[in-house]
């Protein structure tokens, strides 16, 4: 899962920044930026918190960029420094909110105690949409962060084993100790409760506008994912493949679903200002 463009060697490229090539440092944070931003909103679970985190993770990569021998990929080791701060960052509001899996059952159930909404059919379909990630987000959310880092960095970002042990600093088998247990955790939970991935389940994104409505999760002015930028379109989901998958397959099929994130304009521009000489004060 690259992003590397063709024939650019980014090693090479880190090599020219820590020389005090400030276009190379320029080009090397371009080609980090993505995956940080991507991998602190899948262990964050919200944009707002992600855009922080990654922001503070970019500006330690580029200030212990001195550090960097070259005896692993510039990318492994942005993601160790990410992923450290990541594991310290303060929880946020939905973070605080799913302590467990039983914290989304109470606010699925919800659903017979809030008043309905009126929407017209495009109206329903977008916040439906909407409700989706916010959900697929939450559940990851339920795991504990050595948990969701460890799913992520092999389901999402497709890393080995041996190489999402090297990034995480820790032994193969602590590594497949902490994938295994989020695994389990997430596809006993979702093939009892997602409708996306057991047609049984009761669960449905649509019968769940009402209750997001109500705790302010979603609204006309807050699709934080429905509009969010990405590097291509979401994954669409084939119920009929879906359901010639084993449970743990269909699980990560529809937790892969979300769109490939971007990082937004607003941290692209503050490190941009960043590299260019304005220092902290630039994000001010």
């Amino acid at each position: 899962m690259t992003r590397i463009a063709a024939g650019e060697d980014p090693n090479a490229v880190a090599r020219a920044a820590i020389a005090g090539d400030r276009e190379a440092l320029d080009r090397l944070v371009a080609l980090l930026r993505d995956d940080v931003y991507h991998l602190a909103l899948r262990t964050l679970g919200h944009p707002a918190d992600a855009e922080d985190a990654a922001q503070e993770a970019l500006i330690q990569i580029i200030t212990a960029l001195a550090t960097f021998r070259g005896d692993a990929s510039i990318r492994t080791w942005a993601f160790r420094i990410a992923i450290r701060h990541y594991m310290r960052f303060r929880r946020g509001r939905y973070e605080a909110l799913v302590e467990d899996f039983s914290s989304i059952d109470r606010i699925i159930e919800m659903h017979d105690r809030v008043p309905p909404v009126s929407l017209s059919e495009p109206e329903a379909s977008a916040l439906a949409e909407e409700v989706k990630w916010g959900c697929l987000s939450a559940i990851l959310l339920a795991l504990t962060r050595d948990e969701r880092i460890a799913w992520t960095l092999a389901e999402v970002f497709g890393l080995s084993g041996a190489e999402a042990a090297d990034v995480l600093e820790v032994d193969a088998a602590t590594f497949r100790k902490r994938l295994q247990r989020a695994r389990e955790a997430l596809t006993g939970y979702m093939t009892r409760t997602c409708g996306l991935v057991n047609e049984n389940a009761a669960c449905r994104c649509k019968r769940q506008i009402p209750v997001h409505i109500h705790f302010d999760f979603i609204g006309p002015d807050k699709m934080f994912f429905s509009r969010h930028p990405a590097r291509g379109p979401a994954k669409a989901l084939d119920p009929e493949r879906l359901r010639g998958l084993l449970d743990t397959e269909r699980v990560a099929e529809v937790l892969r679903s979300h769109p490939d994130y971007a990082a937004p304009e607003r941290l692209v521009e503050r490190m941009r200002a960043f590299v260019a000489g304005g220092g902290l004060r630039a994000l001010d």
